[in-house]
Order: structure tokens, then sequence, then C-alpha cells
């Protein structure tokens, strides 16, 4: 039976995952995964701008009790700290501190080389026709989040 191609762009993507996940399995010469623990993804959203606690519970779809641990590890570790809405002084932000982004800096690096030994064996024809590929899905998925999520 042929595969719609919704199944299809489910399955691509899905596949992407898994081959992050293997590459980081212990004993192989791959590199390891992007960290996939809110904690990263936290400080991520947060080099954009600072967020309230609610906006980081849903766009990580984490209850507010567990995004409060997250958050509060981040700032034990200090790599995010609190501040007032500017608009509402009410409002609890909570904004990535100077340590926070140089962390995430160096963590985006990391993740940067490691990709890039990876694809090292790889020919002309098959970086070009890769990074093609992905510019194609990113442009894709940015129109995405535009459209249903006002952006990310």
């Amino acid at each position: 039976m042929k595969k719609t191609k919704h199944e299809r762009v489910a399955e691509g993507l899905i596949s992407l995952v898994r081959v992050f996940r293997l590459m980081g399995c212990k004993g192989s010469q791959g590199m390891k995964p992007p960290p996939l623990h809110p904690q990263y993804w936290v400080l991520w959203m947060l080099m954009r701008k600072p967020r309230t606690m609610t906006e980081l519970s849903y766009q990580l779809q984490r209850s507010k009790p567990n995004m409060t641990a997250i958050v509060g590890k981040l700032m034990r570790e200090g790599k995010v700290r609190h501040m007032q809405g500017q608009k509402d002084h009410r409002v609890v932000m909570i904004e990535i501190t100077p340590k926070g982004r140089a962390f995430t800096k160096q963590l985006k690096r990391n993740v940067r080389e490691a990709i890039r030994k990876n694809i090292s064996g790889l020919s002309d024809y098959e970086l070009d026709y890769l990074c093609n590929s992905l510019e194609n899905v990113n442009a894709i998925m940015e129109k995405i989040l535009r459209e249903k999520y006002g952006g990310a």
C-alpha cells in the first residue's frame, strides 16, 4: 500500500530524531545528539527573549510545577533569573543570564563540531544535497511556525 505524503513526512521527521539518538549511543563513533533535556530547550528559547513561566510551560508542553523545577535548577546554576514584567510588574519573567548565554553558545559550538565530524566523510554532491534538503525543511517548518503558532 502506498503511503500518503503526510505519512512520509511524519516518518522522515521521526527518522531524523532516531538518527540523532543512534549517533549518541555508547560505542558509536558518531556524535552525541543535541541535549534533549527541557533545561536546554528553555535556554534556547530564552536566547531570543525573556518569557513567563506560563509561556515556557505551554511551548514545552510541561506542567507549571514541572517547569518551576526546571527553571529552579537553572536559577541555582546561575543560568537564568527572574525579572518583573515591563508592562505589569506582577508578571514574573524568566531571563537568561550571561552565564546561561555563554553555556548555550558553547553547547551550540560543541554540537556543530560534532555534526561537522559526522558529515566529514560525505562527498561534495552529498553535502550539497543534504544542505539543500535541510534548508528546504527549515524554510517549510518556519512557515508552519509562523502560520500556526505566530513564530517560536
